[in-house]
């Protein structure tokens, strides 16, 4: 992706619907939506989610999308604490159908699909890396390269 289209991305926005938040574990939601209208990304791509249900000082925040295009499904996932903040208190109490809105998808954060590659994550910043793991199963045939990840979690 380029710089231009990129700043097209942001400034086209796109509406999602929320379908369901999962409790992956303690404190580590993953929030799904539909789209509206079809949206192309790469894995490891990111972009920002607008509040629309809501009013709140902060109402856009950027995620990596954790899902591979080709799982049909938008996929953000993040800590969540006792104290959220007023974005994260608004999706905890998001009803399924509620309508958001996607700028982008964004940025260079995705892997040549012929070369070795070494991943390093640590906590939630394992997202990027979840979807493009995701993308290459469900490609296997097309990735020629060799995956190798090192994660680190303090839980």
């Amino acid at each position: 992706m380029s710089f231009l289209s990129d700043i097209k991305a942001v400034l086209t926005p796109k509406e999602i619907v929320f379908r369901e938040v999962i409790e992956e574990s303690e404190g580590i939601y993953s929030f799904l939506f539909d789209a509206c209208e079809p949206i192309d990304w790469k894995a490891g791509q990111h972009a920002l989610f607008v509040i629309k249900h809501t009013k709140i000082k902060k109402g856009s925040r950027a995620f990596s999308i954790a899902s591979s295009p080709l799982e049909n499904i938008i996929m953000i996932s993040m800590k969540i604490d006792k104290q959220p903040s007023d974005y994260k208190k608004a999706l905890l109490e998001i009803k399924s159908g509620t309508k958001m809105v996607l700028r982008g998808p964004i940025g260079g954060f995705y892997i040549d699909k012929a070369k070795p590659t070494c991943f390093i994550a640590g906590g939630i910043g394992i997202t990027p890396f979840r979807a493009m793991i995701k993308d290459i199963a469900l490609r296997e045939k097309d990735f020629k390269g060799k995956i190798n990840l090192l994660y680190i979690n303090s839980r």
